[in-house]
C-alpha cells in the first residue's frame, strides 16, 4: 500500500467517523415526539354532528357530503372517537 493510498484511506475513515458522531449528537438535540397529533387548538362544541362508520370526518346534519348510514353524536364524542371535522362544515361548527 502506497503512502498516498494510506493517507486517502485515513482521511476517508476520519470523515465517516465525524459524520456518524455529528449525526448522533443531532439526534440527542431533537427528541422525537411522543404523540401522533397535537392537541386541538379549539375545544369541540356540544353541537350535534353526523358521523358514518366508514368515514373519518364529522359533519353538520345538513352537509351534502355525508355518505353512508348516519349516526348522530355530539362533536366532543366524535373527536373522542377519532373523527375530525369536515373542512366544509368546520366554520359552521366553530361559529365562524
Amino acid at each position: 500500500m502506497s503512502i498516498r493510498t494510506w493517507w486517502a484511506s485515513a482521511i476517508a475513515a476520519t470523515l465517516i467517523l465525524a459524520t456518524l458522531l455529528l449525526g448522533r449528537a443531532r439526534d440527542r438535540q431533537f427528541p422525537t415526539s411522543k404523540t401522533q397529533h397535537s392537541p386541538p387548538a379549539v375545544r369541540a362544541p356540544q353541537t350535534l354532528v353526523v358521523v358514518t362508520d366508514q368515514g373519518k370526518t364529522f359533519h353538520i346534519p345538513s352537509c351534502p357530503y355525508v355518505h353512508g348510514k348516519r349516526r348522530v353524536v355530539t362533536a366532543q364524542e366524535a373527536v373522542r372517537e377519532g373523527y375530525v371535522p369536515c373542512v366544509r362544515c368546520e366554520r359552521a361548527l366553530l361559529g365562524g
